[in-house]
């Protein structure tokens, strides 16, 4: 499983649009936490706006919120995170093409663009993204520090180039 199994049909979709919030199960957080290599997620919630725009295309804004703990990258302890991400993504019918340049658009400021896949727009894989794109890459607890030098190594030892100055010269 690399996302979570929320989604509505667009003919579910009113006209004026559609307000949902999920929370994640205990077996849903699992998978989840399994998925993205976690110790645990404590709390997993989406709160989100569908909408028609037309042509056959929805827009989904809304914002996720989790309680994790990741494994320190030093110690291997748990360490304690919160995520907070919001989401501005658009469907469009699959197989339909990106616009055409209308002059400059800031890609940063130009919202994602997926397809609408089996008449479906996929909260859950934009949530299981969101979550993943707002984790610490290398979590780590405080104060823990990575020494290099072995116990009783002297600074020397530990330079790679320590070993070039002990060749002889050649004259």
């Amino acid at each position: 499983m690399s996302e979570l199994p929320w989604s509505h049909l667009v003919t579910e979709i009113p006209a004026s649009g559609l307000t949902g919030e999920r929370i994640a199960s205990e077996p849903e957080r699992r998978a989840v936490g399994k998925e993205l290599e976690l110790l645990a997620i404590k709390a997993l919630a989406a709160r989100y706006r569908i909408r028609p725009t037309g042509g056959g295309r929805y827009r989904l804004t809304g914002d996720v919120e989790a309680e994790v703990e990741q494994a320190c990258v030093v110690t291997l302890e748990p360490v304690p995170a919160r995520i907070a991400e919001h989401f501005d993504v658009e469907f469009w019918p699959e197989g339909e093409a990106e616009p055409a340049d209308e002059g400059e658009v800031e890609a940063l400021s130009a919202p994602e663009i997926e397809p609408i896949e089996n008449g479906r727009i996929d909260v859950g894989r934009i949530v299981f993204e969101q979550l993943a794109a707002g984790l610490d890459p290398f979590p780590r607890m405080e104060g823990a520090t990575l020494d290099h030098t072995e116990a009783g190594a002297s600074d020397a030892a530990g330079n790679p180039f320590s070993v070039l100055a002990s060749l002889p010269r050649k004259t």
